[in-house]
C-alpha cells in the first residue's frame, strides 16, 4: 500500500536544475522535496523522504486512532459503573 502510494505521488512531481543540484519536489504535497546530483539521485532521496512522510502521517494518525478508543472505553465505563449504582 505504501509503495502504490509513493509511486502515485511521484509521478506528480518535478525535477528542476539548479546550479549544480537537481530539486525534485512534489507539488501536492509543498514543501516536500529533495536534492541530488543527479536527477536519479534526487528521486530516490524524494522517494525515501516521502516514505518518511508518509510513515509520520500513518503513526499520527494510528495514535489518534488509540486514544479515541481509549476515550471512548473510559465512557463506557463510566456508563456501566452509573447504572451499577
Amino acid at each position: 500500500m505504501l509503495k502504490n502510494a509513493i509511486k502515485r505521488i511521484l509521478k506528480t512531481s518535478t525535477v528542476e536544475k539548479q546550479g549544480d543540484w537537481y530539486i525534485a519536489t512534489c507539488p501536492a504535497l509543498s514543501p516536500i522535496g529533495a536534492q541530488g546530483t543527479t536527477k536519479k539521485d534526487a528521486m530516490k532521496n524524494l522517494r525515501n523522504v516521502l516514505r518518511i512522510y508518509i510513515d509520520g502521517c500513518f503513526d499520527s494518525i494510528i495514535s489518534e486512532l488509540i486514544e479515541e478508543a481509549k476515550n471512548q472505553a473510559k465512557k463506557k465505563k463510566r456508563k456501566k459503573k452509573k447504572k451499577a449504582n
